[in-house]
């Protein structure tokens, strides 16, 4: 996603309806105010400015709860795999074992 800005604006709008969502939001306010953050802070503005109806329906369509909750568990996976690969550099694990044992490369180990 870092060299895609436009994957990258996408990703944000769709976790900005994920966080909707996880607050109780219906679909649709969550989608509303998805499109809303992103407008105001310059994410897809003019596309989004443009073509928000075109992006509801789209969004609105093709929601399927049983993806969100795939996506939703493997973020989790990720984020607790990082936890885990942190936690083993902090205790002085080397990189080399700690990509072994999590698949996280050694440059991203180095980022932790």
């Amino acid at each position: 996603m870092e060299q895609s800005p436009a994957l990258s604006d996408y990703a944000v709008l769709i976790s900005k309806v994920f966080e909707g969502i996880e607050r109780g939001e219906t679909l649709e306010k969550a989608i509303d105010n998805a499109i809303h953050y992103c407008v105001e802070n310059g994410i897809m503005r003019v596309y989004l400015k443009n073509d928000s109806a075109e992006v509801k329906r789209m969004l609105s369509m093709e929601w399927n709860d049983e993806i969100y909750r795939e996506v939703t568990l493997e973020e989790g996976a990720a984020r607790a795999t990082e936890e885990i690969a942190r936690r083993m550099k902090d205790k002085g694990y080397s990189a080399d074992v700690v990509t072994e044992m999590t698949g996280i490369s050694e440059d991203e180990i180095a980022k932790l």
